[in-house]
């Protein structure tokens, strides 16, 4: 999802000037979901205690 943040923010304003803030607007929201999806895969694993018992 990051890398069609990235396509949207860069290629599209290239391609259709007029479209910018749409293209900045779709590459906002990319990115968004896909830090989303990456803390809610990582949230669990983070959240756990450790496996070795240690504190911290």
């Amino acid at each position: 999802m990051v890398h069609l943040a990235a396509v949207a923010r860069v290629l599209i304003p290239l391609i259709a000037p007029v479209w910018y803030g749409a293209a900045v607007l779709a590459s906002t929201a990319l990115w968004c979901a896909a830090f989303i999806a990456f803390t809610m895969t990582y949230w669990l694993i983070l959240s756990r205690p450790r496996l070795v018992g240690a504190p911290g």
